[in-house]
């Protein structure tokens, strides 16, 4: 759960979308966290030019053939419950159990999350319904690859709001706990621990700035080596 009013989390985010996710990868890595805050690169946006920053709502999914009919009897939430915590702003962040085969998201389970103010989904699995997921407003799906296959039968979701172990584009788990920060674009899902978002944050504007400085001169015909040398960027 985010600490943050809903205007400041639309503030931060609108900032960390406008920076791209190798200027913060930058940034992190000289804080050491350069082998732990990329997730998997066969993680990809549906849209080309996608791009969301936000506070992670997770998801854990597991492997269960068991019938809907048969979960509700152990005391199984009505999927509808689940979302009831996602805040506005939420990126939803889901673990399929490391299947490789069913789709663990889909349309109606986005509308869902959008109803309750999430703007995105990172999906460490697959999903399904994509154009009716891309017809969403405001709201943008990542995920490692698509499928028509159905969960019922095959899986179902154990827990939300936990601390996740997703696949890092190491090889390494990476850790996501509710409330991490999320950016997802073209290139790249990361993960900022939420204590260290404002400081990335800025950090990161500024590095940005240096490298429109080095991008202009660039552009303009300036000699590569001595952009390096002016800005320490080529």
């Amino acid at each position: 759960m985010s600490t943050r009013s809903a205007a400041a989390v639309t503030s931060l985010a609108e900032r960390l979308e406008c920076v791209p996710s190798a200027t913060v990868y930058d940034i992190m890595d000289e804080r050491g966290l350069g082998q732990t805050c990329v997730l998997s690169h066969e993680i990809r946006g549906l849209r080309t030019e996608a791009s969301r920053a936000g506070p992670a709502f997770t998801v854990r999914w597991v492997r269960d053939p068991r019938t809907v009919r048969q979960w509700r009897p152990s005391g199984l939430q009505r999927i509808t419950d689940y979302f009831a915590p996602i805040e506005p702003g939420d990126i939803v962040v889901v673990h399929g159990a490391d299947d490789r085969s069913t789709a663990h998201w889909g349309e109606m389970l986005s509308t869902m999350a959008w109803r309750h103010g999430a703007r995105g989904v990172v999906i460490d699995g697959g999903i399904r319904d994509s154009q009716g997921v891309l017809s969403i407003p405001d709201f943008e799906p990542f995920a490692r690859y698509r499928s028509p296959i159905e969960s019922i039968k095959r899986m179902r979701i154990h827990d939300v709001d936990v601390p996740l172990m997703l696949e890092g584009a190491f090889g390494d788990y990476v850790q996501v706990r509710p409330g991490d920060w999320i950016l997802a674009d073209t290139d790249a899902v990361l993960v900022i621990p939420a204590e260290i978002v404002d400081e990335v944050a800025v950090a990161a504007e500024a590095l940005e700035e240096i490298e429109n400085k080095a991008r202009t001169e660039l552009r303009a015909g300036t000699d590569i080596g001595e952009v390096f040398r002016k800005y320490g960027r080529a």
